[in-house]
């Protein structure tokens, strides 16, 4: 990608399956889906077989495919299915990015491996940095390796991967947001949020507890569909006007629970 964004929104294009401005099952809440055309993965009892073969996508500027996004004032989230996001990594990772700019939420599935993609990132950087230092410059410097620094910059500007293939065998209906056992949802970059690892060291029945006092209070609410928090209607107090959420604790004492578990007695915020 070049340095300038604006200039890759303008020249580049993607190949499309199709969108759906409104999905509900492609991620939390609502949500606007792109599904990229091409996949090598052929995976028996794909849901978008049609998506897989290279050709016959629908070649759209990314310029207009973020002007429909941007139209949908309905949605703050966006994700990228297919198809294989990550066979065309350049195009996506040039639209991830243009949404994270534009304060949106951005999901990506994959067929491949996190780690798979990571170390295919990992060493076309690699390389890139050993062809700067040997003096390199231009095209010199992507040759060969484009494609795999680009899937860097798609995991960079994701924050959330759902990735493996789809497994027959393994089919559930049970997992949000997955289609096999197999496959696993990971947040990316959370490492890098101030409030990474706030609970770590907290016991998890104790953190369980706490939950339970906001969803009782109105703070949280668990999304049947998906069984996740979600903020509830009390939330905004918190978040937006510094109101503090009390919770009554009593100290136990005991040598192996040396832990603050809500009851009544002492005082104590969440």
């Amino acid at each position: 990608m070049s340095e300038d964004p604006m200039s890759d929104v303008n020249d580049l294009t993607i190949s499309l399956f199709g969108t759906v401005p409104d999905s509900i099952v492609d991620g939390p809440g609502l949500r606007y889906a792109v599904f990229v055309q091409g996949c090598s993965h052929g995976c028996p009892g794909c849901h978008n077989p049609d998506s897989q073969p290279a050709e016959g996508g629908t070649v759209t500027a990314i310029s207009d495919l973020l002007a429909d996004i941007e139209a949908n004032g309905l949605v703050h989230d966006v994700t990228l299915s297919g198809g294989e996001p990550f066979e065309q990594p350049e195009a996506c990772a040039v639209l991830a990015r243009a949404l994270k700019e534009r304060g949106y939420g951005v999901w990506s599935f994959t067929g491949y491996l996190y780690e798979d993609l990571l170390r295919r990132a990992e060493a076309a950087r690699t390389e890139r940095t050993r062809r700067e230092e040997a003096g390199l410059a231009g095209e010199a410097l992507a040759a060969g390796i484009a494609a795999d620094l680009a899937v860097g910059d798609l995991l960079d500007a994701i924050d959330v991967l759902v990735d493996g293939p789809f497994l027959l065998d393994q089919r559930t209906l049970a997992l949000p947001w997955r289609g096999s056992r197999n496959q696993r949802v990971t947040s990316l970059g959370l490492d890098k949020l101030s409030t990474y690892g706030l609970m770590k060291d907290k016991d998890r029945r104790l953190i369980q507890d706490y939950i339970d006092c906001l969803e009782e209070k109105g703070y949280l609410y668990l999304e049947p569909a998906y069984e996740t928090l979600r903020p509830g209607p009390q939330a905004d107090q918190v978040l937006f006007h510094g109101e503090k959420v009390i919770m009554e604790v009593q100290i136990i004492d005991d040598p192996p629970m040396k832990e603050a578990r809500p009851a009544k007695g002492e005082s104590d915020r969440a």
